[in-house]
C-alpha cells in the first residue's frame, strides 16, 4: 500500500469514528511518597474527586494508581495535579508523559474536525 493511500485510510478511520476521540481511557500513574498503608486511600480519594473519573485502583506495593476516566471530562494533567496537591506527585507510567498524551489526543480531535489534516497526520504517524 502506498503512503498517500495509507494516510487517507487513517484519516477516514479517525474522522468516521467519533468513539476514538472521546470515551473511557485507562492510565497507570507512578505515584511518589506512598510510604504508609494509609497513603493509597488518600491517593484514591484525590483521583476520585476529579470529574470524569470512573474507577481508581491504587497499589501500595507497586506505588501505582490505575485510573479509568472519561477523556471528554478529564485529562492526564488533571489526574497528576490531583495527586500532587494531595502530597503524592505522580506521572504516567511508561514512555509517554502527560503533555505528550494530551498533545496526541488534541491532534486526534483536530483531525476529527477536518482541521489541517496534513498536520494531524504528521503528529499521529
Amino acid at each position: 500500500m502506498n503512503k498517500p493511500l495509507a494516510y487517507a485510510t487513517v484519516v477516514v478511520g479517525i474522522v468516521a469514528s467519533s468513539s476514538v476521540m472521546a470515551g473511557d481511557r485507562t492510565i497507570t500513574l507512578a505515584v511518589k511518597n506512598m510510604d504508609c498503608a494509609a497513603c493509597p486511600s488518600i491517593v484514591k480519594g484525590s483521583l476520585e474527586a476529579v470529574p470524569g473519573v470512573a474507577k481508581v485502583a491504587v497499589s501500595f506495593k507497586d506505588k501505582t494508581a490505575t485510573v479509568i476516566y472519561d477523556d471528554a471530562k478529564a485529562d492526564v494533567n488533571q489526574l497528576t495535579t490531583a495527586t500532587t496537591k494531595a502530597g503524592y506527585p505522580s506521572s504516567p507510567k511508561g514512555r509517554f508523559n502527560a503533555s505528550s498524551i494530551d498533545h496526541y489526543l488534541s491532534a486526534l480531535r483536530r483531525c476529527e474536525n477536518g482541521d489541517h489534516v496534513d498536520r494531524c497526520l504528521s503528529v499521529l504517524l
